[in-house]
Protein backbone atom coordinates (compact mmCIF):
# COMPACT_ATOMS: atom_id res chain seq x y z
CA UNK A 1 0.00 0.00 0.00
CA UNK A 2 1.34 3.43 -0.92
CA UNK A 3 2.21 5.61 2.08
CA UNK A 4 -0.37 8.24 2.96
CA UNK A 5 2.11 10.32 4.94
CA UNK A 6 2.34 13.89 3.65
CA UNK A 7 5.02 16.47 4.29
CA UNK A 8 3.72 19.57 6.05
CA UNK A 9 4.52 22.08 3.32
CA UNK A 10 2.96 24.98 5.21
CA UNK A 11 5.23 24.43 8.20
CA UNK A 12 8.23 24.23 5.90
CA UNK A 13 7.31 27.51 4.22
CA UNK A 14 6.59 29.31 7.49
CA UNK A 15 9.92 28.27 8.98
CA UNK A 16 11.58 29.55 5.81
CA UNK A 17 10.04 32.96 6.43
CA UNK A 18 7.34 32.82 3.77
CA UNK A 19 3.96 34.50 4.27
CA UNK A 20 1.03 32.07 4.13
CA UNK A 21 -2.60 33.04 3.60
CA UNK A 22 -4.89 30.81 5.65
CA UNK A 23 -8.71 30.82 5.31
CA UNK A 24 -10.76 29.75 8.32
CA UNK A 25 -13.64 27.28 8.46
CA UNK A 26 -15.78 27.84 11.53
CA UNK A 27 -19.45 27.39 10.63
CA UNK A 28 -19.97 25.24 7.51
CA UNK A 29 -18.15 21.91 7.70
CA UNK A 30 -18.82 20.56 4.24
CA UNK A 31 -15.91 19.04 2.26
CA UNK A 32 -16.94 21.19 -0.69
CA UNK A 33 -15.67 24.20 1.26
CA UNK A 34 -12.19 22.67 1.33
CA UNK A 35 -12.38 21.75 -2.36
CA UNK A 36 -13.44 25.30 -3.25
CA UNK A 37 -10.58 26.83 -1.27
CA UNK A 38 -8.12 24.53 -3.02
CA UNK A 39 -9.57 25.42 -6.42
CA UNK A 40 -8.81 29.12 -5.92
CA UNK A 41 -5.21 28.51 -4.90
CA UNK A 42 -5.06 28.13 -1.13
CA UNK A 43 -2.58 25.58 0.17
CA UNK A 44 -3.86 25.21 3.71
CA UNK A 45 -6.94 25.76 5.83
CA UNK A 46 -7.67 26.52 9.49
CA UNK A 47 -10.55 24.74 11.23
CA UNK A 48 -11.90 26.32 14.41
CA UNK A 49 -13.00 23.76 17.00
CA UNK A 50 -12.79 26.19 19.91
CA UNK A 51 -15.70 28.48 19.04
CA UNK A 52 -17.58 26.34 16.52
CA UNK A 53 -19.91 23.35 16.84
CA UNK A 54 -17.59 21.10 14.82
CA UNK A 55 -17.06 17.59 16.16
CA UNK A 56 -14.53 14.88 15.28
CA UNK A 57 -16.79 13.45 12.59
CA UNK A 58 -16.87 16.87 10.89
CA UNK A 59 -13.11 17.15 11.21
CA UNK A 60 -12.51 13.70 9.72
CA UNK A 61 -14.54 14.66 6.65
CA UNK A 62 -12.57 17.89 6.21
CA UNK A 63 -9.25 16.07 6.65
CA UNK A 64 -10.15 13.58 3.91
CA UNK A 65 -11.09 16.44 1.60
CA UNK A 66 -7.87 18.31 2.38
CA UNK A 67 -5.75 15.26 1.62
CA UNK A 68 -7.56 14.72 -1.65
CA UNK A 69 -6.82 18.36 -2.56
CA UNK A 70 -3.24 18.29 -1.20
CA UNK A 71 -3.96 20.92 1.45
CA UNK A 72 -2.54 21.15 4.96
CA UNK A 73 -5.22 21.42 7.63
CA UNK A 74 -4.68 23.09 11.00
CA UNK A 75 -7.06 22.96 13.93
CA UNK A 76 -7.60 25.42 16.73
CA UNK A 77 -8.58 23.06 19.49
CA UNK A 78 -10.41 23.93 22.70
CA UNK A 79 -8.28 24.76 25.72
CA UNK A 80 -8.90 21.32 27.02
CA UNK A 81 -7.81 17.81 27.77
CA UNK A 82 -5.08 15.60 26.39
CA UNK A 83 -7.44 13.45 24.34
CA UNK A 84 -8.53 16.53 22.38
CA UNK A 85 -4.94 16.77 21.15
CA UNK A 86 -4.27 13.15 20.24
CA UNK A 87 -7.67 12.54 18.63
CA UNK A 88 -7.22 15.58 16.39
CA UNK A 89 -3.76 14.39 15.33
CA UNK A 90 -4.83 10.79 14.80
CA UNK A 91 -7.65 11.95 12.52
CA UNK A 92 -4.91 13.48 10.38
CA UNK A 93 -4.58 17.18 11.21
CA UNK A 94 -1.36 18.80 10.00
CA UNK A 95 -1.05 20.97 13.08
CA UNK A 96 -2.67 22.31 16.22
CA UNK A 97 -3.26 25.77 17.62
CA UNK A 98 -3.58 25.96 21.41
CA UNK A 99 -5.65 28.92 22.67
CA UNK A 100 -5.01 31.17 25.68
CA UNK A 101 -1.41 30.16 26.33
CA UNK A 102 -0.26 32.09 29.40
CA UNK A 103 3.14 30.62 30.25
CA UNK A 104 6.16 28.72 28.97
CA UNK A 105 5.28 25.78 31.21
CA UNK A 106 1.86 25.55 29.56
CA UNK A 107 3.49 25.62 26.12
CA UNK A 108 5.87 22.85 27.18
CA UNK A 109 2.96 20.71 28.37
CA UNK A 110 1.25 21.23 25.02
CA UNK A 111 4.35 20.03 23.15
CA UNK A 112 4.70 17.02 25.43
CA UNK A 113 1.12 15.96 24.70
CA UNK A 114 1.47 16.45 20.94
CA UNK A 115 4.85 14.80 20.29
CA UNK A 116 6.27 11.33 20.79
CA UNK A 117 9.28 10.49 22.95
CA UNK A 118 11.91 11.93 23.23
CA UNK A 119 10.19 15.25 22.46
CA UNK A 120 7.09 14.36 24.45
CA UNK A 121 4.89 11.52 25.65
CA UNK A 122 2.08 11.41 23.10
CA UNK A 123 0.16 8.15 23.23
CA UNK A 124 0.59 5.63 20.43
CA UNK A 125 -2.71 5.11 18.63
CA UNK A 126 -3.62 3.67 15.27
CA UNK A 127 -5.25 6.49 13.40
CA UNK A 128 -5.06 7.89 9.89
CA UNK A 129 -1.85 9.74 10.74
CA UNK A 130 0.00 6.44 11.29
CA UNK A 131 -1.61 4.66 8.34
CA UNK A 132 -3.89 2.94 10.86
CA UNK A 133 -0.94 1.44 12.70
CA UNK A 134 0.94 0.18 9.64
CA UNK A 135 3.50 3.00 9.44
CA UNK A 136 7.08 1.86 9.94
CA UNK A 137 8.41 2.56 13.42
CA UNK A 138 10.50 4.31 14.67
CA UNK A 139 10.57 6.29 11.40
CA UNK A 140 6.94 7.26 11.88
CA UNK A 141 7.62 8.76 15.32
CA UNK A 142 10.38 10.96 13.92
CA UNK A 143 8.26 11.97 10.94
CA UNK A 144 5.28 12.86 13.13
CA UNK A 145 7.39 14.93 15.52
CA UNK A 146 9.09 16.85 12.74
CA UNK A 147 6.00 17.27 10.58
CA UNK A 148 3.38 18.53 13.02
CA UNK A 149 3.03 22.30 13.33
CA UNK A 150 2.33 23.52 16.86
CA UNK A 151 1.23 27.05 17.58
CA UNK A 152 -0.07 28.85 20.64
CA UNK A 153 -2.39 31.81 20.86
CA UNK A 154 -1.39 34.83 22.92
CA UNK A 155 -4.68 36.38 23.97
CA UNK A 156 -4.18 37.28 27.63
CA UNK A 157 -1.92 39.85 29.24
CA UNK A 158 -0.16 37.01 31.10
CA UNK A 159 0.72 35.49 27.74
CA UNK A 160 2.08 38.80 26.47
CA UNK A 161 4.22 39.15 29.60
CA UNK A 162 5.56 35.61 29.09
CA UNK A 163 5.81 35.63 25.29
CA UNK A 164 9.61 35.76 25.16
CA UNK A 165 9.88 32.59 27.25
CA UNK A 166 7.01 30.93 25.38
CA UNK A 167 8.76 31.59 22.05
CA UNK A 168 11.86 29.78 23.35
CA UNK A 169 10.00 26.53 24.04
CA UNK A 170 11.37 23.77 21.84
CA UNK A 171 8.61 22.45 19.59
CA UNK A 172 6.52 25.62 19.45
CA UNK A 173 6.56 26.81 15.83
CA UNK A 174 4.48 29.97 16.00
CA UNK A 175 2.80 32.46 18.31
CA UNK A 176 -0.54 33.87 17.21
CA UNK A 177 -2.04 37.01 18.78
CA UNK A 178 -5.80 36.97 19.41
CA UNK A 179 -6.72 40.68 19.62
CA UNK A 180 -10.36 40.18 20.58
CA UNK A 181 -9.84 38.27 23.82
CA UNK A 182 -6.64 40.19 24.46
CA UNK A 183 -8.59 43.45 24.45
CA UNK A 184 -10.81 41.97 27.18
CA UNK A 185 -7.77 40.92 29.18
CA UNK A 186 -6.53 44.52 29.08
CA UNK A 187 -10.02 45.87 29.79
CA UNK A 188 -10.22 47.94 26.61
CA UNK A 189 -12.83 45.91 24.70
CA UNK A 190 -15.60 48.42 25.47
CA UNK A 191 -13.69 51.43 24.23
CA UNK A 192 -14.60 53.04 20.90
CA UNK A 193 -12.80 51.96 17.74
CA UNK A 194 -11.48 48.57 16.72
CA UNK A 195 -9.62 46.76 19.52
CA UNK A 196 -6.77 45.82 17.21
CA UNK A 197 -5.92 49.52 16.91
CA UNK A 198 -5.75 50.19 20.64
CA UNK A 199 -2.20 51.12 21.75
CA UNK A 200 -2.05 48.27 24.27
CA UNK A 201 -2.94 45.75 21.57
CA UNK A 202 -0.54 47.12 18.97
CA UNK A 203 2.17 47.11 21.63
CA UNK A 204 1.35 43.46 22.36
CA UNK A 205 1.65 42.60 18.65
CA UNK A 206 5.06 44.26 18.56
CA UNK A 207 6.29 42.48 21.67
CA UNK A 208 5.13 39.06 20.48
CA UNK A 209 6.59 39.67 17.02
CA UNK A 210 9.93 40.67 18.50
CA UNK A 211 10.00 37.59 20.71
CA UNK A 212 9.46 35.36 17.67
CA UNK A 213 12.30 36.99 15.77
CA UNK A 214 14.74 36.85 18.68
Amino acid sequence: MESIKRENLTKKKLLNGEIIKVPEINRVFDPTVVETLASVGYECVWVDMEHSHADFRDLATLVLASRACNLDIFVRIPHGPYNQIIKTLEIGASGLIWPHCKSASEAKSFVEMAKYHPSGMRGMGGGRDSEFGKAEKPDYFDFANENVLLGVMIEDKEGVDACEEIAKVDGIDLLFVGPGDLSQSYGVHRESGHPILHPKITEAFQKVGSSCRA
